[in-house]
C-alpha cells in the first residue's frame, strides 16, 4: 500500500468571500504573527466600509497545518466592520515562507497614485495632504493610502494652489508641511491673492507693509527660532499658522502668536 502524498504546496488558492464569522474562526488558527497594531486595524476597517477596499492578489494564507501565516490585520479589520470582504485565500504554504512574507519593497504613496492615474504626486504633496486632512485633529490615528490618494484627488485644485503659492520657495530646516496644509485649506474660504501675499511674506519674497503683515514674519522667527519636530510640534505649527494667518486677514496685529483652539479653514466634505 503506498504512503499518502503530502500536499503540494499553494495546492489551493481561491478567490472567497470571507465573513466576520469566518474571519473569527480564521484567527483562531493564529500562529507566530506580529502583534497586532490597531492603527493597521482601523485603517483596514475605514477603507471597507467606506467602500475603499479592494480585491488584491494577496492572500490570505495558512501554513500545511493549517495555520494562519498572513493576514490577521485584515480578518480582524473584516470583524470590525462587521462587512464581508473579497480575498484570495491560499493553503499549504509551506512553512519556511512565512519568514519572508512582507519582506518585499513597499509601495509609497505616490508609487500608489499611479495606478489610480493620479499623476504629479510627490512626497511633500503626501505629507501636505495629510496635514489637511487631519487639520487640528491628531495624527496619531492613522490614514490609509487609499483614503489619502481620495483626498489628495478630490482636493488637487487646492494642492496647486499650495505648489503656485510657494513656488520655489526654500524654508531649509522648517517644519513646513502643517504650513502649507493650512494654507491648501484656506484655500477654500479665504481670499486667495491675500493668502499668496501671506505666503510671499513669510517666504521673504515680499516685505511687511502693516502692522497685521508681521504677523506672517512671527511664524517665520517662531519656525526658524523653534526646530520643532515630532508629531506634538507638527500640530503646534499647524495651530499657530492658523492664527497667524486669520490674524493677518482680518488685519489684526498679533502681539504673540498663540496656537488657535480649532480650524479655522473648514474644508468640503
Amino acid at each position: 500500500m503506498s504512503a499518502m502524498k503530502s500536499p503540494e504546496p499553494f495546492d489551493t488558492a481561491a478567490v472567497v468571500q470571507v465573513t466576520p464569522a469566518m474571519a473569527t474562526r480564521w484567527l483562531e488558527k493564529n500562529g507566530a504573527n506580529r502583534k497586532i497594531r490597531t492603527k493597521r486595524v482601523r485603517q483596514y476597517m475605514d477603507d471597507m466600509m467606506a467602500g475603499r477596499w479592494v480585491l488584491t492578489p494577496q492572500p490570505i494564507a495558512f501554513n500545511c497545518d493549517g495555520t494562519l501565516i498572513d493576514g490577521q490585520h485584515r480578518l480582524k479589520a473584516i470583524i470590525e466592520a462587521g462587512k464581508p470582504q473579497r480575498f484570495l485565500v491560499v493553503h499549504n504554504v509551506p512553512r519556511e515562507a512565512g519568514a519572508v512574507i512582507d519582506q518585499g519593497l513597499t509601495r509609497s504613496v505616490p508609487d500608489a497614485a499611479m495606478f489610480r492615474n493620479i499623476n504629479g504626486v510627490n512626497a511633500s504633496d503626501v505629507g501636505v495632504a495629510k496635514a489637511m486632512y487631519f487639520g487640528a485633529g491628531s495624527v496619531r490615528s492613522g490614514v490609509s493610502t487609499s483614503q489619502i490618494l481620495e483626498f489628495i484627488d478630490k482636493h488637487a485644485d487646492a494642492l496647486d494652489f499650495v505648489r503656485s503659492a510657494f513656488g520655489k520657495a526654500k524654508l531649509a530646516g522648517v517644519t513646513i508641511a502643517p504650513v502649507k496644509a493650512v494654507i491648501g485649506r484656506a484655500y477654500y474660504t479665504a481670499n486667495r491673492d491675500e493668502v499668496r501675499r501671506f505666503v510671499s511674506i513669510l517666504t521673504g519674497e515680499s516685505e511687511p507693509k502693516s502692522a497685521s503683515d508681521h504677523n506672517a514674519r512671527k511664524l517665520f522667527m517662531m519656525l526658524y527660532g523653534s526646530r520643532m519636530y515630532g508629531a506634538d510640534a507638527r500640530e503646534e505649527v499647524y495651530r499657530k499658522t492658523q492664527r497667524a494667518l486669520w490674524g493677518f486677514l482680518k488685519g489684526e496685529a498679533l502681539k504673540k502668536l498663540y496656537a488657535a483652539p480649532e480650524d479655522m479653514f473648514p474644508i468640503p466634505e
